[in-house]
């Protein structure tokens, strides 16, 4: 994704309209939060652990470093918008709006037409561009906070054997630095490897290694930017990688970048 920037203060808006059928080829998480407005269509969210679905008028709220993936289920042609964001780009009151995932459902036109006029901000270059649009979003984030009669769409579980999966990914999670492995954490909620690994893919979209892989990495960032002076070894044994070498090959391929300079960006 290219970054956007406004006076230091990070935003990012795109419009798109994605065929029928389609998901997103992996899971991924970013150190900014995301807005994810649902103009027409159908979609499924997975979001750390948590399975939503949103339709037309609805906003999913994704907070930064929340592993998630969309999919898109039904025959419908999906238009959304997504906003992303830095901390930075909001007044600090207002940050609460977006800590914890949640879908508000059908959210009326006022705040269509907000989410819709950030857009059309974006897509210009009209002078005083970036402070418009620092201001438009935090409109937009003041009328959410104000608006507490939105519905909220609850997590999805639904069979016996999706809720154990979803209480599997809550441990992995818990437990990401630790020497755990498929058949452990199958055999912990009581499932065979091979089904499990199934049931996993079914119901996050995920491979159970993959996912792992990206939970500990996901802690690996976390560690460097509150642990400064933690060597790179020590991050990687406390995130569940034994050998140094291995987990710097691993975020390289993940991140783009070595782990050292990416740590230096903070």
């Amino acid at each position: 994704m290219k970054m956007g920037n406004c006076m230091e203060k990070f935003i990012e808006i795109n419009r798109a309209n994605k065929n029928i059928p389609y998901s997103m080829k992996k899971q991924h998480y970013h150190l900014y939060t995301e807005l994810y407005c649902l103009l027409s269509g159908e979609v499924g969210y997975f979001i750390s652990g948590k399975i939503y679905k949103a339709s037309d008028g609805d906003i999913v709220i994704v907070p930064k470093g929340e592993l998630h993936k969309t999919v898109y289920r039904s025959d419908k042609r999906v238009e959304r918008i997504n906003i992303f964001f830095g901390d930075e780009a909001l007044m600090p009151e207002l940050l609460p709006v977006f800590s914890e995932s949640k879908v508000l459902k059908n959210c009326g036109q006022e705040i269509k037409e907000m989410i819709l006029s950030l857009s059309d901000e974006y897509a210009q270059q009209n002078v005083y561009r970036e402070q418009s649009l620092l201001c438009r979003l935090n409109l937009l984030a003041l009328t959410l906070a104000r608006s507490p009669g939105l519905n909220r769409e609850s997590p999805q579980p639904s069979g016996k054997t999706e809720k154990t999966i979803i209480e599997a990914v809550k441990y992995m999670e818990n437990h990401c630095g630790e020497d755990i492995s498929l058949s452990a954490v199958a055999g912990k909620f009581g499932l065979s490897p091979g089904y499990f690994s199934k049931r996993f893919v079914k119901v996050t979209g995920f491979n159970f290694s993959k996912y792992l892989t990206q939970l500990r990495i996901r802690k690996a960032e976390r560690m460097m930017i509150e642990k400064p002076d933690m060597k790179i070894t020590g991050i990687a044994m406390e995130c569940g990688f034994s050998d140094p070498v291995y987990f710097i090959s691993v975020f390289r391929k993940i991140k783009g970048t070595a782990p050292g300079k990416w740590k230096k960006q903070f």
